[in-house]
């Protein structure tokens, strides 16, 4: 691709949903290691990824179907850590993912 493509490409109205997008996935990191750095290891070991949407709903995935029972018992725990730095966490869901790979 030459460089005049990239170009336009870059400066294009689209590039702001790019923007958009990369600021998603850097705030969707920072919100996985703030929550598995407060959690017991034996519960973040299990826990692949977590999202927080602009409604205050937390979405947590995890890595087994024992895991999801386990978590669920949790999940006041859960938001009460996720809102020491989202107070906008308004209630949280555990989810199974058949991707195990962590960040």
């Amino acid at each position: 691709m030459s460089f005049s493509k990239l170009k336009k490409i870059l400066n294009s109205k689209g590039h702001d949903n790019l923007e958009n997008l990369l600021q998603r996935a850097k705030d969707t990191e920072i919100l996985n290691k703030f929550l598995i750095r407060n959690l017991d290891d034996d519960i973040s070991s299990h826990i692949v990824s977590c999202s927080l949407n602009k409604n205050g709903n937390l979405t947590v995935f995890c890595d087994s179907s024992a895991w999801l029972a386990k978590l669920r018992y949790q999940k006041n725990t859960i938001l009460e850590i996720v809102r020491q730095k989202y107070p906008h966490a308004a209630n949280c869901e555990i989810k199974i993912t058949g991707n195990t790979a962590k960040n």
